[in-house]
């Protein structure tokens, strides 16, 4: 073990016996004395939160102690206590050395059973989900983590709540309804609004640092990406047809062009700005500068993002079908069938991992558009959300399914306590969604997610 390297359980202040629920009522005791936001170090907190992460899930904790040589002593077995039952009527002394894989069982308080408790239940044996906390107000547009904060947006205004405890950290008013989720474009955080402006907020404090008026319509989307000209963080904003980059920094825009129609998706790959378009086209322009790099003049499903996965730039065509085109070109590298319909479409490794309708499935293909695994759903999933190699589905039937990203195995099923709205939201290893009211909820559906 390299002396070094800091050592997770002195981090946390436990033993490398520790309990899943030791470590996480640790990092909870820690947080309130060690977060930046009460005068914590935020180098030292960054440490903490490894620590957190790592140790709370059982697979990577049995890899960090298997890279450090750390060795836990097999539970203690026979033997004779020096005290406690004795005689022949077995009197009780109330003395009793229990091993310490039995002593959290014996010290502890008895509360009901948790999620933590059902690691024997079957994969498909649906668990309640654990609700890490909960924001009682109708948030307009989803939820977005930005740093230390998950970012609601209300009317008029958006809200920046700690990711760990939901406290309320600032409130910051727009001038108009948030119309577009907020995104960290380095040490600001974005956001559009309503009125046709884009936003920069200083994330510790909400104060605005810039407004930049970028049209006359709801900001649709805003997203960030390296690229800009001397390496500056620009963001790119979508308002009707137009898109707009602005340096984070200082508030100024760089370029501005008029896409073929209303934008009605982006996403910033390949150092390119790709949009699809209410009149049916996919463009491609450059972050750096924006110029128009390629044009498809008719997609069938232009509202569903492309995705950024090996060789290309894969995008929904029609009956159930996928395409990959080459980034800097346009040109159309392959097509694959996945199924009768597409729900959903996201990055996974080698490849795009796609959740599709009738019959519902998720599949996981390679970059020649091959099938890795392919896995039947009870019910409809929307978009899958990839995270730390597992795939979340939210389905229709209010069940989060969990599987391995590699293998396509079932690692587990969460139940919701809520309807959802929208698509949701990974925050670490957890989920923000919003309810039919728009309530932000941040749930711990397993597995390793619990901690």
């Amino acid at each position: 073990m390299d002396d070094s390297a800091p050592n997770y359980y002195r981090v946390l202040g436990i033993g490398a016996d520790a309990t899943t629920s030791q470590v996480r009522a640790a990092f909870r005791e820690l947080v309130k004395t060690a977060h930046p936001d009460v005068g914590g170090d935020a180098v030292a907190f960054q440490r903490i939160q490894l620590a957190y992460e790592t140790l709370r899930d059982p697979r990577r904790r049995q890899q960090y102690d298997d890279d450090h040589g750390i060795r836990v002593p097999p539970p203690v077995s026979g033997g004779t206590a020096a005290t406690g039952w004795h005689g022949q009527r077995g009197e009780f002394t109330g003395d009793v050395e229990f091993p310490g894989w039995l002593r959290d069982v014996v010290d502890a308080p008895w509360q009901a059973e948790s999620p933590d408790d059902a690691g024997s239940a079957p994969p498909g044996a649906a668990v309640p989900a654990i609700v890490r906390w909960w924001w009682p107000h109708p948030s307009v547009v989803a939820p977005a983590v930005a740093g230390p904060v998950v970012v609601c947006g209300a009317a008029g205004r958006v809200v920046a709540c700690d990711r760990f405890t939901g406290h309320e950290m600032w409130s910051a008013g727009l001038g108009a309804d948030p119309s577009s989720p907020a995104v960290l474009a380095g040490p600001t955080i974005v956001v559009g609004s309503s009125d046709g402006e884009v936003h920069g907020l200083e994330p510790a404090t909400g104060v605005t640092r810039w407004s930049v008026a970028v049209g006359e319509e709801s900001v649709h989307t805003v997203e960030v990406a390296p690229g800009g000209r001397g390496g500056a963080t620009v963001v790119v904003a979508a308002c009707g047809e137009r898109l707009v980059a602005i340096d984070s920094a200082v508030g100024r825009p760089v370029w501005a062009v008029r896409a073929g129609g209303r934008v009605l998706s982006l996403v910033l790959a390949d150092g390119l700005a790709v949009v699809g378009t209410a009149v049916g086209s996919l463009e491609a322009f450059a972050v750096g500068r924006g110029r128009q790099r390629w044009r498809h003049p008719s997609v069938p499903h232009p509202e569903v993002p492309v995705c950024a996965a090996p060789p290309g730039l894969w995008l929904a065509l029609r009956a159930g079908r996928l395409g990959c085109v080459e980034p800097d070109s346009g040109a159309v590298l392959l097509q694959c069938a996945v199924g009768a319909t597409l729900s959903g479409l996201s990055a996974g490794v080698g490849g795009p991992v796609v959740t599709t309708g009738g019959p519902a499935a998720v599949v996981h293909l390679d970059r020649r558009g091959g099938t890795r695994w392919s896995v039947p759903l009870p019910a409809v999933a929307a978009p899958p959300i990839v995270v730390e190699g597992r795939v979340m589905l939210v389905g229709t039937d209010e069940l989060v399914r969990t599987l391995d990203l590699t293998t396509g195995e079932l690692l587990s099923t969460a139940s919701l306590p809520l309807r959802v709205r929208g698509e949701a939201v990974p925050v670490g290893t957890d989920l923000a969604l919003r309810d039919l009211e728009g309530q932000v909820w941040v749930v711990d559906v397993g597995p390793g997610g619990r901690g």
